[in-house]
């Protein structure tokens, strides 16, 4: 009885043996599908800032330390599947994806990281699952509840909560992905090919095999440049009239976004798509240009076919005020894969691309400068077409030097010119430039690069960096700074461009929003005082020789006024005819559009033609 107890003992134990080897099999990491949408971004009320930190946060927990079971490799998919959709520039996470599916074994979180990451997420996601957030940020909470289960023992089991379909496989799919044991190979047939031993007359032959190219097309999968844009951001208000319904809102801004392409090879040679996986309003990729320069792309400028390309435009809507600038950005990383050539981190790219591929400024330049002129705290090597270089001395006028330190600028009219200048890997005296111009690049200070500016010695080592690389323009604008020439009021150029966007808004306004037969006293109003805020400043740094636009403009504004006091005393005066304010209105829409044709008449002289 004793020996047959024992007996069973053995067994049993063996058995539990097996079953702990097959449960410690470490399961593979299957890549998460990059594109399908989970939520709609721009419904989610965070901060683009707030969606970064949360990406960061998940990123970190994806990349904790655990046993590589099917169950953890999952959470570890779900985790990243959705840190790169709350950042597409999020750079850590797709790095740690690539490393996971080469099974190369990223750098885990430190504990204090993990603790960290996991108090901000139970954070963001209180707000989240708040009915008043909103369906897609609910959406957003339930997917966190099933990327991050995992990380307690009672709930790692639980059922999803949310559709992971198209996106992260079944668990049942990493199950099976377990290391199969090893099985003994079997010996191979002799053949003609690989034996000694001779066949019999009239037996055909297999023809040796012959090395297939399996290079890929783009040898670099995934790649992002940051633009200045104007984006829109998409919301809704409870309807102050009605509590039970919401309204519409866009709110149009500029921002440094990321834009990032990815490419899925394919085995037919001669296909090649692109798509825009962003959110874009189809009246914005019709108005912008969008649909006309990704056909022109796919049929006669792309570097190479046999792949698909998706496109991101970060985690706003692309505006259709951008044109079809973005598709720049898209050439120019598409030819960076294709060559095999990484890009720096630090690039920014301020430009648009013609029929020609040169490179010229985009629609709305001096609007998105702003992104790079707010931006203090950020640095970075910045690529302008020489187009650039009258409208940015003028920023000198502004009294804003600092901004040729923070901004390493380069102008290139090409691609390969700016490859030249994005790479990671830069010719000799490109490295040698930026490496002398690196002691000033951190400088931030106005008054420092005002002092510095005029010094012998940083003369000196500007002037050198301009030898080594003469498309430099921080360096030649920065000399320019203490030649003790610098422009001191704005010229017409630096007129034009500095009233456009007003300009353009004052034409929109008076031929959309001003009602013929109902014009608002409001609206005219605001438009009034946004157009005294823009001009009042700019009067001291006008000179009579060139005030001829900023004249015409001011005038215009004044009309506004002119026309708004006209209709409340109008409003007063029940007998008063309304004939004279519709003349007025009509008057001013003739106005603001030969305006505006002067206006964009030599900004495009400067700019050049503009063309998708």
């Amino acid at each position: 009885m004793k020996i047959l107890q024992i007996t069973m003992i053995s067994a049993l134990c063996a058995s539990l043996a097996c079953t702990s080897i097959e449960q410690a099999q470490a399961a593979k990491y299957l890549r998460p599908e990059p594109f399908k949408e989970l939520f709609k971004l721009e419904k989610i009320p965070l901060q683009v800032d707030s969606m970064k930190e949360l990406s960061k946060h998940l990123t970190v927990l994806a990349l904790r330390e655990h046993d590589g079971s099917a169950i953890n490799q999952r959470a570890t998919g779900q985790m990243l599947a959705l840190a790169m959709r709350l950042d597409p520039a999020n750079q850590h996470a797709r790095h740690a994806n690539q490393a996971l599916l080469r099974d190369d074994g990223p750098s885990t979180s430190s504990d204090d990281a993990l603790l960290k990451a996991k108090a901000r997420i139970r954070f963001y996601h209180r707000w989240l699952e708040n009915p008043q957030a909103g369906t897609d940020a609910n959406a957003l909470s339930k997917y966190l509840i099933d990327a991050t289960k995992v990380l307690q023992q009672e709930t790692a089991n639980a059922a999803d909560q949310a559709d992971w379909s198209g996106v992260i496989p079944p668990l049942a799919k990493y199950q099976g992905s377990a290391a199969p044991t090893e099985t003994p190979t079997p010996p191979t047939t002799p053949t003609a090919a690989n034996s000694d031993t001779p066949t019999a007359p009239g037996t055909p032959v297999a023809p040796p095999s012959t090395p297939q190219n399996t290079e890929p097309s783009y040898p670099i999968s995934t790649m992002t440049i940051n633009m200045p844009l104007t984006v829109e951001q998409h919301s809704v208000f409870r309807d102050p009239k009605d509590a039970l319904k919401e309204k519409p809102k866009i709110t149009t801004t500029y921002r440094i976004s990321p834009i990032t392409i990815q490419i899925q090879p394919n085995q037919d040679p001669n296909y090649f798509d692109l798509k825009i996986a962003s959110k874009i309003n189809p009246k914005n990729t019709d108005a912008a240009g969008l649909k006309k320069a990704l056909n022109t792309l796919k049929t006669n400028k792309v570097p190479a076919a046999g792949a698909q390309v998706n496109i991101t435009f970060g985690p706003l809507t692309y505006s259709h005020k951008n044109g079809a600038a973005g598709m720049a950005a898209v050439r120019l990383m598409l030819e960076a894969c294709h060559r095999n050539i990484p890009l720096r981190d630090d690039i920014f790219l301020c430009a648009s691309l013609d029929s020609e591929g040169q490179f010229r400024l985009p629609p709305n330049f001096w609007t998105v400068l702003n992104a790079l002129r707010s931006e203090k705290s950020k640095r970075g090597r910045l690529i302008v077409p020489e187009s650039a270089i009258r409208p940015l001395i003028q920023l000198l006028v502004f009294d804003e030097p600092d901004f040729f330190t923070r901004w390493e600028i380069y102008t290139c009219n090409t691609i390969d010119e700016a490859l030249a200048v994005a790479a990671k890997k830069t010719d000799e005296k490109i490295a040698e430039a930026s490496q002398l111009f690196q002691p000033v690049h951190q400088l931030s200070d106005k008054a420092e690069v005002v002092k510095l500016a005029v010094n012998s010695t940083v003369r000196k080592r500007l002037s050198d960096v301009v030898a080594l690389a003469p498309n430099h323009l921080s360096a030649k604008i920065l000399l320019l700074q203490g030649s003790g020439k610098r422009p001191m009021r704005l010229n017409e150029t630096g007129l034009a461009f500095h009233l456009q966007p007003l300009v353009n808004q004052m034409t929109y306004t008076l031929l959309n929003a001003v009602d013929l037969d109902h014009p608002s006293t409001a609206t005219l109003k605001k438009l009034h005082v946004d157009a005294r805020k823009v001009l009042d400043p700019m009067e001291r740094l006008v000179t009579r020789r060139d005030e001829g636009l900023y004249h015409d403009t001011m005038e215009l504004a004044n009309d506004i006024r002119s026309l708004n006091l006209l209709i409340r005393r109008n409003i007063r005066d029940a007998n008063n005819s309304d004939s004279r304010i519709k003349s007025m209105i009509m008057s001013l829409r003739k106005d603001v559009i030969a305006l505006e044709t002067k206006v964009n008449k030599k900004v495009d002289s400067i700019a050049g033609k503009q063309q998708p």
